[in-house]
Protein backbone atom coordinates (compact mmCIF):
# COMPACT_ATOMS: atom_id res chain seq x y z
CA UNK A 1 0.00 0.00 0.00
CA UNK A 2 2.48 2.21 0.70
CA UNK A 3 4.52 1.73 -2.44
CA UNK A 4 1.51 2.36 -4.09
CA UNK A 5 0.85 6.05 -2.62
CA UNK A 6 4.71 6.68 -3.35
CA UNK A 7 4.22 5.77 -6.95
CA UNK A 8 1.11 7.89 -7.45
CA UNK A 9 2.78 10.75 -5.46
CA UNK A 10 5.26 10.37 -7.74
CA UNK A 11 3.26 10.43 -10.82
CA UNK A 12 1.01 13.81 -9.36
CA UNK A 13 4.12 15.83 -8.62
CA UNK A 14 5.23 16.37 -12.07
CA UNK A 15 1.50 17.19 -13.05
CA UNK A 16 1.04 19.41 -10.23
CA UNK A 17 4.42 21.24 -11.00
CA UNK A 18 3.36 21.69 -15.16
CA UNK A 19 -0.33 23.01 -14.08
CA UNK A 20 1.28 25.65 -11.36
CA UNK A 21 3.94 26.72 -14.06
CA UNK A 22 1.17 27.17 -16.66
CA UNK A 23 -1.46 28.75 -14.09
CA UNK A 24 1.62 31.67 -12.97
CA UNK A 25 2.83 31.80 -16.68
CA UNK A 26 -1.37 32.22 -16.95
CA UNK A 27 -1.64 35.11 -14.72
CA UNK A 28 1.41 37.20 -16.17
CA UNK A 29 0.25 36.54 -19.23
CA UNK A 30 -2.96 38.36 -17.96
CA UNK A 31 -0.83 40.68 -16.51
CA UNK A 32 0.83 41.53 -19.53
CA UNK A 33 -2.49 41.64 -21.39
CA UNK A 34 -3.45 44.39 -19.34
CA UNK A 35 -0.94 46.55 -19.59
CA UNK A 36 -0.56 46.08 -23.76
CA UNK A 37 -4.01 46.98 -23.18
CA UNK A 38 -3.32 50.34 -21.51
CA UNK A 39 -0.93 51.35 -24.29
CA UNK A 40 -2.93 50.35 -27.20
CA UNK A 41 -5.73 52.29 -26.62
CA UNK A 42 -6.67 55.09 -28.92
CA UNK A 43 -4.82 58.07 -29.09
CA UNK A 44 -7.23 60.30 -29.93
CA UNK A 45 -4.67 63.70 -31.39
CA UNK A 46 -3.23 60.36 -33.75
CA UNK A 47 -6.20 60.13 -35.97
CA UNK A 48 -6.00 63.76 -36.82
CA UNK A 49 -4.59 64.12 -40.63
CA UNK A 50 -1.61 66.18 -40.51
CA UNK A 51 -1.19 66.80 -36.62
CA UNK A 52 2.05 65.18 -34.80
CA UNK A 53 1.85 61.66 -33.90
CA UNK A 54 2.14 61.18 -30.31
CA UNK A 55 3.89 58.30 -28.29
CA UNK A 56 2.27 55.48 -26.80
CA UNK A 57 2.25 55.70 -23.43
CA UNK A 58 0.99 52.64 -20.16
CA UNK A 59 -1.54 55.78 -18.69
CA UNK A 60 -4.43 55.02 -19.65
CA UNK A 61 -5.84 58.76 -19.55
CA UNK A 62 -2.99 61.61 -20.24
CA UNK A 63 -3.23 65.20 -21.88
CA UNK A 64 -0.64 67.88 -22.74
CA UNK A 65 -1.94 71.34 -22.47
CA UNK A 66 0.50 74.49 -23.52
CA UNK A 67 -0.49 76.56 -20.42
CA UNK A 68 -0.97 79.96 -22.12
CA UNK A 69 -3.45 79.13 -24.75
CA UNK A 70 -5.52 76.40 -23.59
CA UNK A 71 -4.83 74.62 -26.48
CA UNK A 72 -4.20 70.71 -26.11
CA UNK A 73 -1.36 69.03 -27.94
CA UNK A 74 -1.75 65.45 -27.03
CA UNK A 75 -4.64 63.57 -26.00
CA UNK A 76 -5.78 60.18 -24.62
CA UNK A 77 -8.75 59.36 -23.09
CA UNK A 78 -8.88 62.80 -21.63
CA UNK A 79 -12.32 62.56 -20.71
CA UNK A 80 -12.58 59.04 -18.91
CA UNK A 81 -13.43 59.35 -14.46
CA UNK A 82 -10.66 57.94 -12.53
CA UNK A 83 -9.25 58.39 -9.01
CA UNK A 84 -7.63 61.43 -8.64
CA UNK A 85 -4.93 60.22 -5.22
CA UNK A 86 -3.29 63.47 -4.15
CA UNK A 87 -3.55 65.56 -7.61
CA UNK A 88 -6.67 66.60 -5.56
CA UNK A 89 -4.22 68.68 -3.90
CA UNK A 90 -3.93 71.24 -6.64
CA UNK A 91 -7.47 72.39 -6.11
CA UNK A 92 -7.41 72.31 -2.32
CA UNK A 93 -4.27 74.57 -2.77
CA UNK A 94 -5.76 76.80 -5.34
CA UNK A 95 -8.62 77.50 -2.77
CA UNK A 96 -6.83 78.18 0.38
CA UNK A 97 -4.15 81.22 -1.73
CA UNK A 98 -7.59 82.26 -3.10
CA UNK A 99 -9.56 82.69 -0.09
CA UNK A 100 -6.58 82.81 2.60
CA UNK A 101 -3.21 85.14 3.25
CA UNK A 102 -0.07 83.31 4.02
CA UNK A 103 0.36 84.70 7.56
CA UNK A 104 -3.24 83.39 8.83
CA UNK A 105 -2.38 80.64 11.35
CA UNK A 106 -4.42 77.26 11.04
CA UNK A 107 -5.68 75.33 14.13
CA UNK A 108 -5.53 71.62 13.74
CA UNK A 109 -8.92 69.97 14.97
CA UNK A 110 -9.00 66.36 16.17
CA UNK A 111 -11.07 65.56 12.82
CA UNK A 112 -8.28 66.66 10.97
CA UNK A 113 -5.64 64.64 12.88
CA UNK A 114 -7.90 61.37 13.21
CA UNK A 115 -10.19 62.02 9.81
CA UNK A 116 -7.33 60.63 8.04
CA UNK A 117 -5.95 56.38 7.27
CA UNK A 118 -2.51 56.60 9.36
CA UNK A 119 -0.65 55.14 7.31
CA UNK A 120 -1.38 57.53 4.50
CA UNK A 121 0.40 60.68 4.04
CA UNK A 122 1.48 63.25 6.67
CA UNK A 123 3.93 65.19 8.59
CA UNK A 124 3.28 64.43 12.14
CA UNK A 125 1.00 67.26 13.05
CA UNK A 126 -0.71 67.03 16.93
CA UNK A 127 -4.48 68.02 17.63
CA UNK A 128 -4.27 72.11 18.03
CA UNK A 129 -1.13 72.20 16.76
CA UNK A 130 -0.74 75.66 15.05
CA UNK A 131 0.89 77.01 11.45
CA UNK A 132 1.10 79.49 8.91
CA UNK A 133 -0.96 78.95 5.80
CA UNK A 134 2.19 79.16 4.27
CA UNK A 135 3.59 76.29 6.01
CA UNK A 136 0.48 74.79 5.26
CA UNK A 137 0.60 75.36 1.79
CA UNK A 138 4.34 73.42 1.49
CA UNK A 139 3.32 70.60 3.19
CA UNK A 140 0.41 69.94 1.20
CA UNK A 141 2.22 70.22 -2.29
CA UNK A 142 5.92 69.27 -1.48
CA UNK A 143 5.26 66.07 1.22
CA UNK A 144 1.03 65.56 0.12
CA UNK A 145 0.33 65.56 3.64
CA UNK A 146 -3.48 64.71 4.10
CA UNK A 147 -3.55 66.22 7.87
CA UNK A 148 -2.84 69.47 6.68
CA UNK A 149 -5.26 69.19 3.53
CA UNK A 150 -7.95 68.88 6.00
CA UNK A 151 -6.64 71.67 8.64
CA UNK A 152 -6.80 73.83 5.38
CA UNK A 153 -10.13 72.55 4.21
CA UNK A 154 -11.42 73.48 7.55
CA UNK A 155 -10.04 76.81 8.23
CA UNK A 156 -10.93 77.99 4.59
CA UNK A 157 -14.66 76.63 4.62
CA UNK A 158 -15.53 77.11 7.79
CA UNK A 159 -16.00 73.36 8.05
CA UNK A 160 -14.70 70.12 5.13
CA UNK A 161 -18.61 69.74 3.67
CA UNK A 162 -18.65 73.53 3.19
CA UNK A 163 -15.09 73.34 1.24
CA UNK A 164 -15.80 70.57 -0.20
CA UNK A 165 -18.71 72.66 -2.11
CA UNK A 166 -16.31 75.18 -2.80
CA UNK A 167 -14.08 72.88 -4.48
CA UNK A 168 -16.90 71.00 -6.80
CA UNK A 169 -18.39 74.98 -7.54
CA UNK A 170 -14.43 76.08 -8.81
CA UNK A 171 -14.44 73.28 -10.71
CA UNK A 172 -17.67 73.95 -12.66
CA UNK A 173 -16.56 77.34 -13.02
CA UNK A 174 -13.22 76.30 -14.65
CA UNK A 175 -15.61 74.68 -17.18
CA UNK A 176 -14.33 70.85 -15.78
CA UNK A 177 -17.14 67.95 -17.13
CA UNK A 178 -16.61 65.05 -15.20
CA UNK A 179 -15.21 66.05 -11.77
CA UNK A 180 -16.92 65.29 -8.36
CA UNK A 181 -14.62 66.13 -5.19
CA UNK A 182 -15.91 64.56 -1.87
CA UNK A 183 -12.92 65.92 0.17
CA UNK A 184 -9.79 67.81 0.23
CA UNK A 185 -6.56 65.31 0.36
CA UNK A 186 -8.01 62.38 -2.44
CA UNK A 187 -8.44 59.76 -0.06
CA UNK A 188 -10.25 57.15 -2.31
CA UNK A 189 -14.16 57.45 -2.21
CA UNK A 190 -16.45 56.43 -4.74
CA UNK A 191 -18.03 59.55 -5.50
CA UNK A 192 -14.55 61.40 -5.86
CA UNK A 193 -13.41 61.44 -9.42
CA UNK A 194 -12.02 63.71 -12.55
CA UNK A 195 -10.56 63.42 -15.83
CA UNK A 196 -7.46 63.92 -17.32
CA UNK A 197 -8.79 67.42 -18.76
CA UNK A 198 -10.27 68.52 -15.53
CA UNK A 199 -6.98 68.75 -14.10
CA UNK A 200 -5.30 70.21 -16.36
CA UNK A 201 -7.69 72.92 -16.46
CA UNK A 202 -7.29 73.31 -12.75
CA UNK A 203 -3.28 73.20 -12.75
CA UNK A 204 -4.02 75.88 -15.36
CA UNK A 205 -5.68 78.17 -13.39
CA UNK A 206 -3.25 77.36 -10.48
CA UNK A 207 -0.53 78.50 -12.61
CA UNK A 208 -2.10 82.21 -12.66
CA UNK A 209 -1.06 82.39 -9.15
CA UNK A 210 2.25 83.04 -7.79
CA UNK A 211 2.17 82.07 -4.86
CA UNK A 212 1.44 78.33 -6.21
CA UNK A 213 4.34 78.65 -8.75
CA UNK A 214 6.64 79.57 -6.18
CA UNK A 215 5.26 76.61 -4.10
CA UNK A 216 5.69 73.72 -6.29
CA UNK A 217 8.26 74.88 -8.13
CA UNK A 218 10.73 74.40 -4.29
CA UNK A 219 12.55 71.12 -3.93
CA UNK A 220 13.22 71.27 0.14
CA UNK A 221 11.62 73.06 2.86
CA UNK A 222 11.74 73.99 6.41
CA UNK A 223 8.82 74.09 8.94
CA UNK A 224 10.39 75.98 11.91
CA UNK A 225 9.10 74.75 15.53
CA UNK A 226 5.43 75.26 16.40
CA UNK A 227 3.57 75.88 20.12
CA UNK A 228 3.80 72.14 20.24
CA UNK A 229 6.36 70.51 18.02
CA UNK A 230 9.69 72.00 19.42
CA UNK A 231 11.60 70.43 16.34
CA UNK A 232 12.29 71.92 12.89
CA UNK A 233 10.56 69.52 9.92
CA UNK A 234 12.07 69.28 6.86
CA UNK A 235 10.37 68.01 4.02
CA UNK A 236 10.81 67.25 0.69
CA UNK A 237 8.92 67.75 -2.94
CA UNK A 238 7.85 64.08 -3.50
CA UNK A 239 8.11 65.15 -7.73
CA UNK A 240 11.07 63.09 -8.84
CA UNK A 241 11.12 65.19 -12.14
CA UNK A 242 11.97 68.59 -10.42
CA UNK A 243 14.95 66.90 -7.77
CA UNK A 244 18.52 65.70 -8.62
CA UNK A 245 17.02 62.40 -9.52
CA UNK A 246 17.70 59.69 -12.71
CA UNK A 247 14.31 61.17 -13.73
CA UNK A 248 15.00 65.09 -13.52
CA UNK A 249 13.71 66.43 -16.73
CA UNK A 250 15.20 69.97 -17.31
CA UNK A 251 12.45 72.87 -17.30
CA UNK A 252 10.31 70.95 -15.15
CA UNK A 253 8.74 73.56 -12.82
CA UNK A 254 7.35 71.34 -10.36
CA UNK A 255 3.68 69.80 -9.99
CA UNK A 256 1.94 67.01 -8.00
CA UNK A 257 2.38 63.47 -7.19
CA UNK A 258 -0.64 60.89 -6.64
CA UNK A 259 -1.24 57.43 -5.43
CA UNK A 260 -3.30 55.12 -3.75
CA UNK A 261 -4.48 51.20 -4.64
CA UNK A 262 -7.69 52.09 -6.35
CA UNK A 263 -6.16 55.08 -8.52
CA UNK A 264 -2.75 53.43 -8.94
CA UNK A 265 -0.28 56.36 -9.91
CA UNK A 266 -1.40 59.91 -11.16
CA UNK A 267 0.64 62.73 -11.94
CA UNK A 268 0.70 66.28 -12.60
CA UNK A 269 3.87 67.92 -13.94
CA UNK A 270 4.63 71.72 -15.56
CA UNK A 271 7.24 72.12 -17.39
CA UNK A 272 8.71 75.21 -19.54
CA UNK A 273 11.02 76.13 -22.62
CA UNK A 274 11.13 79.17 -24.42
CA UNK A 275 8.10 80.94 -24.56
CA UNK A 276 5.97 77.44 -24.26
CA UNK A 277 4.70 76.01 -20.63
CA UNK A 278 3.11 72.67 -20.82
CA UNK A 279 0.88 71.16 -18.08
CA UNK A 280 0.99 67.16 -18.65
CA UNK A 281 -1.40 65.13 -16.55
CA UNK A 282 -1.13 60.93 -16.55
CA UNK A 283 -3.57 59.12 -14.54
CA UNK A 284 -3.79 55.38 -13.63
CA UNK A 285 -0.08 54.56 -14.55
CA UNK A 286 1.89 51.57 -12.91
CA UNK A 287 5.09 52.29 -10.57
CA UNK A 288 7.95 54.53 -12.21
CA UNK A 289 5.77 54.35 -15.72
CA UNK A 290 4.72 57.58 -14.40
CA UNK A 291 7.70 59.55 -14.69
CA UNK A 292 8.48 57.68 -18.37
CA UNK A 293 5.26 58.63 -19.64
CA UNK A 294 5.23 61.98 -18.95
CA UNK A 295 9.19 62.49 -20.18
CA UNK A 296 7.75 61.00 -23.60
CA UNK A 297 4.82 63.77 -23.46
CA UNK A 298 6.87 66.60 -22.62
CA UNK A 299 9.31 65.74 -24.94
CA UNK A 300 6.66 65.12 -28.48
CA UNK A 301 5.45 68.56 -27.06
CA UNK A 302 8.35 70.42 -26.92
CA UNK A 303 9.60 68.71 -29.66
CA UNK A 304 6.77 69.06 -32.51
CA UNK A 305 5.10 72.49 -32.16
CA UNK A 306 5.87 75.66 -32.02
CA UNK A 307 4.43 79.27 -30.41
CA UNK A 308 3.86 82.52 -32.62
CA UNK A 309 2.76 85.91 -30.82
CA UNK A 310 -0.81 86.67 -32.47
CA UNK A 311 -0.15 90.65 -32.81
CA UNK A 312 3.47 90.33 -34.69
CA UNK A 313 1.79 88.17 -37.30
CA UNK A 314 -1.44 89.26 -37.70
CA UNK A 315 -1.71 91.46 -40.59
CA UNK A 316 -6.25 91.54 -41.65
CA UNK A 317 -6.49 93.50 -38.37
CA UNK A 318 -4.22 96.28 -37.71
CA UNK A 319 -5.21 98.99 -36.68
CA UNK A 320 -2.18 101.03 -35.26
CA UNK A 321 -0.63 102.50 -38.33
CA UNK A 322 -3.95 103.55 -39.93
CA UNK A 323 -3.27 107.07 -40.89
CA UNK A 324 -6.75 107.73 -39.62
CA UNK A 325 -5.59 108.64 -36.34
CA UNK A 326 -2.97 111.18 -37.80
CA UNK A 327 -5.17 114.18 -36.89
CA UNK A 328 -2.52 116.49 -36.58
CA UNK A 329 -4.42 118.30 -33.69
CA UNK A 330 -4.29 118.01 -30.08
CA UNK A 331 -8.52 118.01 -29.79
CA UNK A 332 -8.46 114.71 -29.63
CA UNK A 333 -5.68 114.17 -27.07
CA UNK A 334 -3.46 110.64 -27.80
CA UNK A 335 -3.81 109.93 -31.45
CA UNK A 336 -2.64 106.64 -31.03
CA UNK A 337 -5.32 103.65 -32.08
CA UNK A 338 -7.44 103.39 -29.06
CA UNK A 339 -8.20 99.30 -30.25
CA UNK A 340 -5.26 97.39 -30.45
CA UNK A 341 -4.51 93.40 -30.52
CA UNK A 342 -3.30 92.49 -26.95
CA UNK A 343 0.86 91.69 -27.25
CA UNK A 344 0.97 88.69 -25.32
CA UNK A 345 -1.59 86.35 -26.65
CA UNK A 346 -0.02 83.34 -28.68
CA UNK A 347 -0.95 80.40 -30.46
CA UNK A 348 0.89 76.97 -30.69
CA UNK A 349 1.57 75.28 -34.21
CA UNK A 350 2.63 72.18 -34.94
CA UNK A 351 6.44 72.74 -36.69
CA UNK A 352 5.45 71.70 -40.38
CA UNK A 353 2.38 74.60 -39.64
CA UNK A 354 3.41 78.29 -40.15
CA UNK A 355 1.27 81.28 -38.97
CA UNK A 356 -0.73 82.25 -41.82
CA UNK A 357 -2.21 78.15 -42.02
CA UNK A 358 -4.19 79.27 -38.84
CA UNK A 359 -7.84 80.27 -39.16
CA UNK A 360 -8.66 83.12 -36.77
CA UNK A 361 -11.91 83.72 -35.87
CA UNK A 362 -13.75 87.11 -34.21
CA UNK A 363 -15.53 86.47 -31.08
CA UNK A 364 -17.40 89.61 -29.04
CA UNK A 365 -17.16 89.87 -25.25
CA UNK A 366 -20.98 91.63 -24.23
CA UNK A 367 -20.25 91.20 -20.40
CA UNK A 368 -21.28 94.15 -18.47
CA UNK A 369 -18.11 95.54 -17.15
CA UNK A 370 -20.19 98.32 -14.70
CA UNK A 371 -20.68 94.83 -12.78
CA UNK A 372 -17.20 93.67 -12.74
CA UNK A 373 -15.02 96.92 -12.98
CA UNK A 374 -12.73 95.75 -10.41
CA UNK A 375 -11.95 92.33 -11.37
CA UNK A 376 -8.91 91.90 -13.43
CA UNK A 377 -7.85 89.71 -15.98
CA UNK A 378 -4.63 89.29 -17.27
CA UNK A 379 -5.04 86.40 -19.89
CA UNK A 380 -4.73 87.40 -23.54
CA UNK A 381 -6.40 84.91 -24.59
CA UNK A 382 -9.85 86.07 -23.08
CA UNK A 383 -11.18 89.26 -22.82
CA UNK A 384 -11.26 91.17 -19.72
CA UNK A 385 -10.28 93.87 -18.28
CA UNK A 386 -6.06 94.69 -17.19
CA UNK A 387 -4.44 98.24 -16.42
CA UNK A 388 -5.46 101.25 -18.98
CA UNK A 389 -6.74 98.52 -21.16
CA UNK A 390 -10.43 96.67 -21.57
CA UNK A 391 -10.82 93.87 -23.70
CA UNK A 392 -13.50 93.65 -26.02
CA UNK A 393 -13.19 90.80 -27.93
CA UNK A 394 -10.74 88.17 -29.37
CA UNK A 395 -9.65 86.91 -32.15
CA UNK A 396 -9.76 82.47 -31.46
CA UNK A 397 -7.62 80.60 -33.81
CA UNK A 398 -7.87 77.05 -35.47
CA UNK A 399 -6.02 74.57 -36.79
CA UNK A 400 -7.57 71.56 -38.10
CA UNK A 401 -10.22 72.20 -36.81
CA UNK A 402 -8.63 72.12 -33.43
CA UNK A 403 -8.27 75.53 -30.97
CA UNK A 404 -4.90 76.50 -30.83
CA UNK A 405 -4.96 79.94 -29.05
CA UNK A 406 -5.40 83.56 -29.58
CA UNK A 407 -5.61 87.19 -28.20
CA UNK A 408 -7.67 89.76 -26.94
CA UNK A 409 -8.60 92.94 -28.85
CA UNK A 410 -7.98 95.70 -26.14
CA UNK A 411 -9.50 99.18 -26.01
CA UNK A 412 -7.71 102.30 -24.39
CA UNK A 413 -9.47 103.11 -21.55
CA UNK A 414 -10.05 107.29 -21.02
CA UNK A 415 -11.51 109.59 -18.18
CA UNK A 416 -14.29 111.14 -19.42
CA UNK A 417 -14.10 114.52 -20.85
CA UNK A 418 -16.24 117.57 -18.83
CA UNK A 419 -17.13 120.45 -20.56
CA UNK A 420 -18.67 123.12 -18.43
CA UNK A 421 -21.34 126.31 -19.71
CA UNK A 422 -22.47 128.83 -18.11
CA UNK A 423 -20.79 128.13 -15.07
CA UNK A 424 -19.06 131.07 -13.30
CA UNK A 425 -16.78 131.62 -10.10
CA UNK A 426 -16.24 135.07 -8.26
CA UNK A 427 -12.56 136.07 -9.11
CA UNK A 428 -12.21 136.63 -5.14
CA UNK A 429 -12.65 132.86 -4.48
CA UNK A 430 -11.99 131.33 -8.35
CA UNK A 431 -8.45 129.70 -6.15
CA UNK A 432 -9.97 128.44 -2.97
CA UNK A 433 -13.09 127.25 -3.84
CA UNK A 434 -14.07 123.76 -5.11
CA UNK A 435 -16.45 123.67 -8.11
CA UNK A 436 -19.23 122.74 -7.79
CA UNK A 437 -20.54 120.27 -10.48
CA UNK A 438 -24.23 121.35 -11.91
CA UNK A 439 -25.27 118.04 -14.48
CA UNK A 440 -27.42 121.10 -15.83
CA UNK A 441 -24.43 122.72 -17.05
CA UNK A 442 -22.19 119.57 -18.02
CA UNK A 443 -22.24 118.18 -21.34
CA UNK A 444 -19.81 114.60 -20.86
CA UNK A 445 -17.95 113.38 -23.85
CA UNK A 446 -15.92 110.75 -24.43
CA UNK A 447 -14.63 111.13 -27.63
CA UNK A 448 -12.22 108.14 -27.93
CA UNK A 449 -14.32 105.65 -26.52
CA UNK A 450 -16.92 106.69 -29.36
CA UNK A 451 -14.31 106.72 -31.99
CA UNK A 452 -12.87 103.72 -30.75
CA UNK A 453 -16.46 101.92 -31.65
CA UNK A 454 -16.70 103.21 -34.47
CA UNK A 455 -13.15 101.70 -35.65
CA UNK A 456 -14.13 98.29 -34.17
CA UNK A 457 -16.78 98.47 -35.85
CA UNK A 458 -15.33 99.16 -38.91
CA UNK A 459 -11.83 97.18 -38.34
CA UNK A 460 -14.27 94.37 -37.93
CA UNK A 461 -16.06 94.92 -41.01
CA UNK A 462 -13.01 95.11 -43.03
CA UNK A 463 -11.26 92.04 -41.18
CA UNK A 464 -14.59 89.42 -41.86
CA UNK A 465 -14.67 90.70 -45.99
CA UNK A 466 -11.37 90.34 -46.17
CA UNK A 467 -11.01 87.05 -44.93
CA UNK A 468 -14.25 85.60 -46.64
CA UNK A 469 -12.91 87.28 -49.97
CA UNK A 470 -9.12 86.59 -49.45
CA UNK A 471 -8.63 84.27 -52.31
CA UNK A 472 -10.83 85.92 -54.85
CA UNK A 473 -10.11 87.91 -57.62
CA UNK A 474 -12.30 91.04 -58.71
CA UNK A 475 -12.10 92.76 -61.87
CA UNK A 476 -14.36 96.00 -62.76
CA UNK A 477 -16.52 95.03 -65.68
CA UNK A 478 -16.38 98.57 -67.83
CA UNK A 479 -19.70 100.08 -68.50
CA UNK A 480 -20.42 101.55 -71.74
CA UNK A 481 -22.61 104.84 -71.52
CA UNK A 482 -24.86 106.17 -74.07
CA UNK A 483 -23.66 109.55 -75.36
CA UNK A 484 -25.14 112.45 -74.54
CA UNK A 485 -27.65 113.81 -77.01
CA UNK A 486 -27.37 117.50 -77.20
CA UNK A 487 -31.19 119.13 -77.98
CA UNK A 488 -32.17 119.84 -81.33
CA UNK A 489 -32.43 123.10 -81.92
CA UNK A 490 -35.34 124.53 -83.39
CA UNK A 491 -35.14 126.64 -86.95
CA UNK A 492 -36.58 129.80 -86.67
CA UNK A 493 -39.34 130.43 -88.99
CA UNK A 494 -39.04 133.59 -91.14
CA UNK A 495 -42.30 135.33 -90.89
Amino acid sequence: MKKTRTLIAALLLPIICLSSILHTNAANTETLATVTDCTSHTIQTNEIEGWPEGPQVAAESAIIMEASTGAILYEKNIHDEHYPASITKIMTTLLAIENSSLDEVVTFSREAIFGIERDSSHIGIDVDEQLSMENCLYGIMLASANEVSYAVAEHVGGDLDSFIDMMNKKAKELGCENTHFSNANGLPDETHYTTAYDMALISRAALELDTFRTVVATPRYTIPATNIQPETRYIENHHKMLRNTKYHYDGCEGGKTGYTTVALNTLVTFAKRGDMELICVTMKTQGTQVYTDTALLLDYGFNNFHMENVAEHETNFTLGDSCFFDTRSNIFGNTNSPVNLNTSGYIVLPNTAAFGDASPALEFDDTDRSEHSDSQDTDAGTAGTAGDTEAVGRLAYTYLDRYIGGTSIDMQKSDIQEFAFGKTISSDTAETAEPVPDKRNFIKINIKVILGILIVGAGIYLFLRGSSFRSSQFSLRSRKFPAKRRPKRRRRRMY
